[in-house]
């Protein structure tokens, strides 16, 4: 980190602290080390309307500083080739793993859920044409035998699966604190019959090519999400608009949508 970049970040940080701007911690970027903040120095999220007029958003100038600009296509939408398109257009980015995103500018681009990895970023003229797919991280994804992916110093790799045998138990990065503090999750079993006056058998979830989720049972299993998930809500003290990790709720479509502000 240089010099220019540290004293950037102190900058914005004495321009939020001095403006009492109680929420900043959770809207810095680390990687980056940026406090985005309107100039009068309150710190606001990229991509909302915060204190602009009724059909504007913040979007960040080249630095950290947010301005009211218009939304020209509105709530949860984005303009890609002269035409407004919806975040959770899968068409957009259809590949497992992969969600229509925006950075702080507001442009768009395919980048992973949260929760998922690429192996390398491939530099391309269309920001919508990433190559390289995104894998599940805790997952077999891209690695073999008893492996799965994780992500050491940015960069992911393979990992032994800590909580044993790939075909019995996995931990997830929802419940993955480090790697001394996680939770091992048993793979779901389904009963089935194989025929007419046969016993019972138990056949374990296959958890590839899908995103495989926590399931809401006494085991805390892991299964493959199914269709009718994807847009559930979880069910908690905060009421219907509390949404799963990584999602949010959308008063225009009425349901749980993914976030999709991404500073890349």
């Amino acid at each position: 980190v240089n010099q220019t970049m540290i004293l950037s970040f102190l900058m914005s940080l004495s321009i939020c602290l001095a403006s009492g701007c109680k929420s900043f911690v959770w809207k810095i970027n680390l990687r980056k080390q940026i406090i985005y903040h309107t100039s009068d120095g309150q710190c606001y999220e990229p991509l909302t309307q915060g204190p602009c007029q009724e059909g504007q958003w913040l979007v960040a100038n080249d630095g950290a500083i947010l301005e009211c600009v218009e939304n020209t296509c509105g709530p949860d939408k984005i303009l890609i080739d002269s035409v407004c398109r919806h975040f959770a257009d899968e068409s957009l980015c259809p590949r497992l793993g992969e969600g229509m995103f925006a950075n702080a500018k507001g442009e768009p681009s395919c980048e992973c859920w949260d929760g998922w990895v690429r192996r390398e970023t491939q530099n391309s003229l269309n920001m919508m044409d990433n190559i390289n797919p995104c894998y599940q991280l805790f997952t077999t994804g891209f690695c073999q035998g008893n492996q799965i992916v994780a992500v050491s110093f940015g960069t992911p790799v393979c990992i032994d699966n800590p909580c044993g045998h790939i075909s019995e138990s996995f931990p997830h990065h929802l419940t993955w604190i480090s790697s001394t503090n996680f939770v091992c999750h048993p793979v779901k079993k389904w009963e089935v019959v194989p025929c007419d006056n046969c016993p019972a058998v138990f056949e374990k979830e296959d958890l590839n090519d899908c995103q495989v989720i926590i399931e809401d049972d006494e085991d805390q299993s892991v299964a493959c999400e199914s269709f009718y998930q994807l847009f559930s809500v979880i069910k908690s003290s905060l009421g219907k608009r509390s949404c799963k990790s990584g999602k949010v709720w959308s008063n225009e479509r009425k349901r749980c949508i993914r976030t999709f502000f991404r500073d890349s």
